[in-house]
């Protein structure tokens, strides 16, 4: 045991930085958790018919925000939000509030240049508001599964800003709507058919870099 001791003495005395060099600084300046900002305005194009298939709608327009997390190993993830609006001209309106976890790509490396192009896919959660376009009835709203995929373009701006342009497909797994009117209440038998091809344009901020 006495030999043990001295041992451990010794290590102690002749190696000291082995053993601390795990303990970080004080004042170290760790990473932060979210380590890019973002938001971005655009329009939206639907695929398909609106409720119960018989309705059509032109375009609409959309809003989000996106926080971009980078893990250890150099993988980014972000979370993105907002909404999508959509109207027809007699009067119809539908609303989508998505929250989607989304993996982002690298596709392009241009060295020095400013450009990039980067993929991502991902899944979540929709919101789907449906409000009609008679007076009267109300429609169920809708909690379903989401898909977000497509491709973005960047152009930075320094160190910290860029220029954005996202497109892609976002896709809600709908069901079929329940139309209530004066106490009755009706199913439709087909399902609301809920797919866009969004464009959004934005700017995006790297936060906690000197």
């Amino acid at each position: 045991m006495k030999l043990i001791y001295q041992c451990l003495i010794f290590v102690l005395l002749t190696q000291p930085s082995r053993l601390f060099a795990q303990i970080p600084a004080e004042d170290a300046d760790p990473s932060p958790f979210i380590n890019k900002v973002g938001m971005g305005l655009g329009v939206v194009f639907p695929i398909g018919s609106g409720v119960l298939r018989d309705g059509a709608y032109p375009f609409g327009f959309n809003i989000y925000i996106n926080l971009t997390h980078t893990t250890t190993n150099g993988q980014d993830y972000e979370l993105r939000t907002g909404a999508e609006i959509l109207a027809d001209a007699s009067g119809g309106v539908y609303l989508a509030l998505p929250v989607m976890v989304n993996r982002i790509f690298k596709l392009t490396n241009f060295g020095g240049s400013p450009f990039g192009i980067d993929g991502f896919a991902g899944l979540g959660y929709s919101y789907q508001c449906l409000f009609p376009r008679t007076e009267g009835i109300t429609i169920k709203n809708q909690h379903t599964f989401g898909l977000d995929a497509g491709v973005a373009f960047t152009y930075a701006l320094g160190n910290r800003w860029d220029l954005n342009m996202r497109t892609g497909i976002f896709r809600s797994f709908t069901r079929p709507v329940e139309l209530n009117y004066s106490g009755t209440s009706i199913t439709s038998a087909d399902k609301f058919n809920y797919t866009t091809l969004p464009i959004t344009i934005g700017v995006a901020r790297r936060i906690g870099e000197k």
